[in-house]
């Protein structure tokens, strides 16, 4: 992870590398990545209440095939359960989940903050399952990287 101090050394940071982006969901800003040098991005004071986003561009970096800026950008919701596994293994699986309330994870646009604690269980079952299919989690459920 690269801390920067101020705002204007990160995204003089962005400006000034080739594959160093912002991420683009609502609320990141201060929170970034360098794909190809498999860097997190983030300002001191944007890393204080923004784990989910922290851990979804580790997704990126760790998780994901593919440069979300390149031809061909990831299935995000694929490295969903590499997220949660994540979260869990850290021991911030509700900062996670509270931080998170913006990530669409239906066709028809429901978030995350809008499912009850029901449906949210089966989510994270679901995307854990894919997860281990594709690789992401080992026999154990521990998130591995891919890249």
């Amino acid at each position: 992870m690269r801390l920067f101090h101020t705002s204007t050394a990160f995204y003089d940071y962005i400006d000034e590398n080739d594959g160093a982006s912002e991420a683009p969901f609502a609320g990141a800003a201060g929170i970034g990545f360098n794909w190809e040098k498999k860097e997190i991005l983030a300002f001191d004071c944007a890393v204080v209440g923004r784990i989910g986003g922290l851990i979804h561009e580790m997704g990126h970096i760790f998780a994901s095939p593919s440069d979300p800026d390149g031809r061909h950008p990831p299935q995000e919701f694929d490295f969903f359960g590499w997220e949660i596994s994540v979260a869990k293994m850290l021991g911030v699986f509700d900062a996670w989940s509270a931080s998170n309330g913006n990530y669409v994870i239906t066709e028809s646009g429901t978030t995350w903050a809008q499912c009850g604690a029901v449906e949210r269980k089966c989510i994270v079952e679901e995307r854990t399952d894919v997860a281990r299919r594709i690789g992401l989690l080992d026999r154990w459920m521990r998130p591995v990287a891919i890249r």
